[in-house]
């Protein structure tokens, strides 16, 4: 079980990170028609209304054997704590507040999904978490205890622009 706890915008730091290409991993040229050592490179030009994050949870381990990921990450989740994307994206409209979270228990070849979900009730956020038929009020988010919403489970996150 991996230990490490790393936060989302140390994830997206990664994802937007040089990459170099080497080793079994060459860029194919198609000029010279050989493999050969490149690097990659993404950025973030413009931002949705919805932000739909999908945490790599598996992991290859060798021949077709995969294995799960159950390192912490930790995420902003509270409805004043934004996840905030402006410094490392083009668009001016880069900051997110969380109101939804998928996730996966068990393996990649057998395991179960909930939900847990905020929504608004009489002035108050209030979290609910939705397994298969039931749904459970979790509590005011004032209330709740991080460990319900920020755990290794964590599998889909669901933010929409601020």
């Amino acid at each position: 079980m991996d230990q490490k706890v790393t936060t989302l915008r140390e994830c997206f730091k990664e994802f937007l990170a040089v990459e170099n290409l080497e080793g079994n991993n060459k860029w194919y040229c198609p000029t010279c028609k050989d493999h050969v050592q490149a690097t990659k490179k993404f950025d973030l030009y413009r931002l949705p209304r919805i932000l739909v994050i999908h945490l790599k949870r598996f992991q290859q381990a060798g021949y077709r054997i995969r294995s799960k990921i159950s390192a912490q990450v930790d995420f902003p989740w509270r409805h004043d704590d934004l996840l905030d994307l402006t410094d490392l994206c083009q668009s001016p409209l880069a900051r997110y507040r969380l109101f939804a979270i998928c996730n996966h228990f068990g393996t990649l070849s057998g395991g179960h999904y909930t939900a847990r979900a905020k929504s608004l009730v009489d002035g108050k956020y209030v979290w609910h978490k939705y397994d298969d038929s039931h749904v459970t009020l979790l509590g005011r988010e004032d209330q709740l205890n991080e460990d319900e919403l920020v755990n290794p489970s964590a599998y889909v996150l669901f933010y929409e622009q601020a």
